[in-house]
């Protein structure tokens, strides 16, 4: 059974998630996870215009199952991804940072990459997870070289089905 934070935690990032789903341009800012070939997590901060796989935003209950791995069982309700974001390589996991092909927040561009920001020193694996977070991870996993290895990942090139800021996509924008 779970707690109530736990339960309130679940329902404000389904409200999230189903905000970021339905955003035609700029949405929340969602940390979202992934694991790599060799089973390594990371974390994404999609900056509210970064594209976000649509499997990330399917299971809310996942997505907590995950973070709270990476926190351990210390974290409230009331924490925000940014928190975990920041944290991240201190509890073994990648991050990943949004960003134009300039570096900046502007606006989305098609194609800009999410920018590894930490390099964890000793890498989690899905294995280490509770099997609720490593089915979660399984559905959501980056089809390319492991996370030490690359500085930058367009997600339209490693999941098949991604939710993206379309307002910027068409061509009358």
């Amino acid at each position: 059974m779970k707690s109530p934070e736990t339960n309130e935690l679940v329902r404000r990032l389904a409200r999230l998630f189903h905000e970021a789903a339905a955003s035609t341009g700029w949405g929340p800012d969602i940390e979202w996870f992934a694991c790599d070939g060799d089973g390594h997590v990371a974390v994404f901060a999609s900056a509210g215009i970064g594209p976000i796989p649509s499997a990330a935003l399917a299971d809310p209950n996942g997505h907590v199952a995950v973070w709270r791995a990476l926190e351990g069982r210390e974290l409230s309700a009331d924490a925000s991804g940014f928190e975990l974001f920041r944290l991240a390589p201190t509890r073994g996991a990648f991050a990943f940072d949004y960003s134009s092909a300039e570096g900046g927040y502007a606006q989305h561009e098609p194609r800009a990459p999410y920018r590894r920001v930490g390099l964890p020193e000793h890498p989690i694996e899905t294995e280490a997870m509770p099997q609720s977070a490593q089915s979660y991870l399984a559905s959501i996993q980056y089809r390319g070289s492991c996370f030490a290895d690359v500085d930058a990942i367009v997600v339209e090139d490693h999941f098949d089905s991604i939710h993206r800021p379309t307002m910027w996509d068409r061509p009358d924008r």
